[in-house]
């Protein structure tokens, strides 16, 4: 009979290459998503520099690397590491919505030209991105449990 792991014992043995591969796959899909979003709501904000393919595929890269560091953090400190990311991201997209609001919210500035279209489409960029990095690193990296 198999003895059940001591609180001392890791829960799970991280599979750093299949992290990284949910993380790049996730990337790609959200890459994808946030440039077919991009161009259908073009028309919302013609003049918004955020809603240009440069800036919308940095700030993918960047949450798509940023998501895939704290999962992997999250499986090495966690009982339950794959709802205890989902809160994370969760709370993580709550969050990320601020920056849209305050440039909608504060004084308008000379360079962007802010319309409520363009802050919907960047809180919609940002929960299109969120879904697939967060779908495919939960459903693609899922951690092996340790065997005895």
């Amino acid at each position: 009979m198999a003895e059940s792991p001591t609180p001392a014992e890791p829960l799970v043995r991280p599979r750093r290459v299949a992290l990284w591969l949910a993380g790049v796959c996730g990337l790609l899909g959200a890459l994808v998503a946030n440039e077919v979003v991009l161009v259908l709501t073009k028309p919302l904000a013609p003049n918004l520099f955020s809603l240009t393919a440069g800036p919308v595929a940095f700030w993918t890269t960047v949450g798509a690397v940023g998501a895939s560091l704290v999962y992997a953090l999250v499986r090495r400190l966690s009982r339950r590491p794959e709802r205890s990311f989902l809160i994370v991201a969760i709370i993580v997209l709550v969050v990320s919505f601020i920056p849209d609001l305050l440039l909608f919210l504060l004084p308008p500035s000379p360079i962007e030209q802010v319309t409520v279209g363009g802050v919907a489409t960047l809180m919609g960029m940002h929960i299109v991105a969120a879904v697939i990095i967060t779908a495919a690193l939960l459903r693609l990296a899922r951690p092996a449990p340790v065997r005895a």
